[in-house]
């Protein structure tokens, strides 16, 4: 692991042991059944996980991306869908970022009491949010919002919305605004079924349909001016808690594949033995081996509000999930006919390793990012 605090270190170990424990368990159902592991959301609550990044001004642990990270990487080892289903730690980040100290001593203590889902992605808005169609027009101290959202995690049993809409639709990216919108205070706020995935099974992501909600005025989170600097920034925080959902699947993936490989015999030998498996798991252990670094270092960037940390950002969540994607389909051929096989685990890992190179933004998109902001920085 990279150079961690006692009290980071800590908090691995003992997710990791919770994660296998108890977590494990709930996540084998949740696979089976496809059903929303409400226990699971029970087993946060009592963790105090959701509020992992709460600021210890406003009586929380006061953790960062970086132990948002670890929770993740050691949760992905035994489920990603279980890891994705915790993302209310990126909405106490994201009042914190751009919230006034009015909004924060409002929203946090909501925040305690209520789970939440991030909304910004549309039919015709995914990499480009600047396409967003969801419209917010001020009335009488309200905003009132008008849009369709899709992709929207944990929405089927969300209580707050935070929602990216323009202010002045037809101007891209510039009208750009984040609202949280209450859904005890409001109505209009329709959500969907979930949608059937080939991964992330028991991790409900659904449409939502926004039907003249109106969220007060003072509601409008503009940290840095609006636009795209809000959203990017928020995305910022979270690009290295996918990369750290990507090192926890690898890991496994990569367990998984050695012990079967060193317990079957072929041709008088373990399967271990042969050189062309051996140098695949060789390979698998470097590529997790560096994809952590550099997970770690974008996370440890990101807390410090380094100048470098959209950048990095965007490097761990592409490389992580290139790692993990690879590592997931070698352990499949690894384990031959039985990678294949629903009675081992690697095919689900497989399946959930697709998804981490599309959300968050794709590993193309972020391949364009990265290259405009090397050239910036060298230039």
């Amino acid at each position: 692991m990279p150079n961690f605090s006692p009290e980071q270190e800590l908090l691995f170990a003992t997710a990791r042991e919770v994660a296998h424990e108890r977590i494990a368990p709930i996540a084998r159902r949740a696979e089976e059944t496809d059903e929303h592991p409400g226990d699971l959301i029970e087993l946060y609550t009592e963790l105090g996980w959701p509020s992992i990044t709460k600021p210890q001004a406003h009586d929380g642990p006061g953790g960062g991306v970086t132990e948002w990270c670890l929770l993740m990487e050691a949760i992905s080892e035994v489920s990603v869908a279980s890891a994705h289903i915790l993302t209310q730690p990126s909405i106490y980040l994201l009042v914190d970022l751009l919230g006034s100290e009015e909004q924060k001593a409002r929203l946090f203590p909501l925040l305690d009491s209520r789970w939440s889902c991030f909304m910004a992605s549309e039919d015709g808005a995914g990499s480009d949010v600047g396409a967003i169609r969801t419209s917010a027009v001020e009335k009488d101290g309200y905003y009132v919002l008008n849009g369709h959202k899709a992709w929207a995690s944990n929405a089927n049993f969300a209580e707050l919305f935070v929602v990216l809409a323009s202010v002045a639709p037809g101007t891209g990216a510039a009208g750009l605004r984040i609202f949280v919108a209450d859904g005890r205070e409001t109505t209009g706020i329709q959500v969907g079924p979930p949608e059937r995935l080939m991964g992330l099974r028991g991790s409900a992501v659904c449409e939502v349909v926004l039907d003249n909600v109106e969220v007060p005025a003072e509601n409008m989170l503009v940290g840095r001016g609006g636009g795209t600097r809000d959203f990017v920034e928020f995305m910022n925080a979270t690009r290295p808690h996918v990369g750290a959902q990507a090192v926890g699947l690898a890991q496994n993936a990569m367990e998984c594949a050695l012990r079967h490989t060193r317990e079957r015999r072929q041709f008088g030998q373990p399967v271990f033995e042969f050189q062309a498996v051996s140098h695949m798991i060789s390979d698998m252990a470097i590529g997790i081996e560096a994809a952590r670094e550099l997970v770690y270092q974008a996370s440890a960037e990101f807390d410090r509000q380094g100048p470098r940390r959209g950048e990095l950002a965007a490097m761990c969540k592409v490389f992580a999930t290139d790692v993990a994607m690879r590592v997931a389909t070698d352990a499949v051929q690894c384990l031959g006919g039985s990678g294949y096989s629903r009675d081992y685990p690697v095919e689900r890992m497989m399946r959930d390793a697709k998804v981490l190179q599309i959300y968050e933004g794709t590993s193309q998109i972020l391949r364009s990012q990265i290259a405009k902001q090397v050239s910036r920085r060298i230039t």
